[in-house]
């Protein structure tokens, strides 16, 4: 019993260290890096398009998700665009990790070339040496070409850490781009199989399947209603303050000024009575019919 005792408790102090055992570097690199790339594409709609195009049964719910997910898909290409057209006027301000990083690559980058023009220049003159030089030139042109490739994996990999740093934006977004065009070329589960699998059950049993089917497809769909009034409500916000910048900078400018809201409002509204303005408070103008006239 004191030997079970003991083998049981190594065995729970062994689960204990697995379950806090701390990240390794490079799960540490990944997490930090798909954080980093969700918050510069926002793909919540399609992944939510997708998800729900998986609990379709009958064909029209089928043809309703096709639809749900090109609608999707549109706005996931857009939004890849206004992405890299961000980054790439208003590039990132790079950490000391990030900013240690692209001084490595630039480095790096120097080195290649230096290295490149100079497997050149042996190339070209073993080309053109004798054959009691071409073995010492070739040895040269090898020692050369290794040094190249050399440093060809040092700047991919001063690359790849720069990506893992967030200090390459652009990679990220070309990366999620790869991934979302190798996602939508994959082919999908069909949902008529489960459906009719669905309908062949008989009993209880099946009833309560179909019943928690529907109770989640209910719910998933609540909350996508949900997300999209949210998403619909952050977009006019967003339209609304576009609108006003854009009004402001139209103002600053005189060739544009008058093509703002508020000089095409005061242009459009009525002018006043040019003699109203002279006119005593309790002035009032005496009728024709009047017979005292």
């Amino acid at each position: 019993m004191v030997l079970a005792a003991l083998a049981l408790l190594l065995l729970l102090t062994g689960f204990a260290w697995w379950k806090t055992e701390p990240p390794t570097r490079e799960a540490t690199k990944n997490q930090s890096a798909a954080v980093s790339a969700e918050d510069l594409v926002d793909q919540s709609s399609y992944a939510t398009a997708q998800r729900l195009s998986h609990l379709t049964l009958s064909p029209e719910e089928q043809s309703f998700a096709q639809s749900a997910l090109r609608i999707a898909d549109h706005e996931l290409d857009l939004a890849f665009k206004e992405a890299l057209r961000d980054v790439e006027a208003h590039p990132p301000t790079l950490n000391s990790n990030a900013a240690a990083i692209q001084a490595r690559l630039d480095k790096s980058r120097g080195m290649l070339d230096a290295d490149q023009q100079r497997v050149n220049e042996l190339t070209t003159t073993l080309a053109q040496a004798k054959d009691a030089q071409r073995d010492a030139l070739k040895d040269g042109l090898d020692l050369a070409q290794s040094q190249l490739d050399l440093d060809k994996d040092e700047l991919e990999e001063a690359e790849q850490d720069l990506v893992d740093a967030g200090g390459n934006p652009k990679r990220q977004i070309d990366a999620l781009v790869q991934e979302h065009e190798a996602q939508t070329k994959a082919p999908s589960s069909p949902t008529l199989a489960k459906a009719a699998a669905l309908g062949e059950q008989l009993g209880a049993l099946g009833k309560f399947r179909e019943w928690r089917q529907f109770s989640q497809k209910r719910q998933e769909l609540e909350d996508a209603r949900s997300g999209a009034g949210l998403k619909i409500e952050a977009l006019g916000t967003r339209r609304a303050a576009l609108a006003a910048s854009l009004e402001t900078a139209k103002g600053g400018i005189p060739e544009l000024a008058r093509h703002t809201k508020s000089a095409k409002e005061a242009a459009t509204a009525p002018p006043a009575h040019p003699g109203s303005a002279s006119r005593p408070a309790g002035f009032r103008r005496r009728s024709t019919t009047d017979p005292r006239r």
